[in-house]
């Protein structure tokens, strides 16, 4: 049986069932205006949440901060994470979403440009849930991020949230 690959050519629209927000933590401006394109073709812009630093991303997701008021609606559904940050590594943000109870739930995607097999490695370690490359070709790294993206937000099916209601946000170590 032969199977072909066809393109969406439409726009995938947000499933209702989904809450939260598509956690970018990218430094780079020119990396950023290509993850935010990606996300408009497939309507989620309004979801996107971004973070220029580790510090802003922790702070973000742990709701401490800047952020320690932000509402729980705008928790995580996935995090597409840079490995070279300012202030907080990629790989500490890595490390502090994945040891901590509330929150190793959420898919991370780790983007690098690295070509280090180490760092794909330490990221596995880790516990990320996926890591690409960001490559050289901007529609090839753009069409990375819509497939990452739709498969972490319409396709994969989270752990129900109801588990950590009782656990505190507050990691270890921050």
């Amino acid at each position: 049986m032969l199977f072909q690959y066809l393109p969406f050519s439409d726009p995938i629209a947000p499933l209702s069932r989904t809450e939260g927000t598509v956690l970018v933590v990218e430094d780079d401006s020119g990396d950023e205006f290509f993850i935010l394109r990606a996300l408009k073709s497939l309507n989620m812009e309004g979801r996107a949440v971004i973070a220029r630093d580790g510090e802003e991303a922790t702070d973000f997701i742990f709701r401490t901060g800047s952020y320690a008021n932000r509402s729980k609606a705008l928790d995580p559904r996935v995090i597409m994470l840079d490995l070279c940050l300012p202030k907080v590594a990629g790989l500490e943000v890595l490390r502090l979403v994945k040891e901590h109870a509330a929150t190793r739930h959420i898919p991370v995607v780790v983007m690098t440009s690295s070509d280090s097999k180490n760092d794909v490695d330490r990221c596995y370690e880790l516990g990320a849930n996926s890591v690409f490359r960001k490559g050289s070709v901007i529609e090839e790294f753009r069409e990375s991020l819509a497939v990452a993206i739709t498969y972490w937000t319409q396709v994969n099916v989270l752990r129900n949230q109801d588990s950590f209601e009782k656990e505190t946000l507050a990691p270890t170590g921050k």
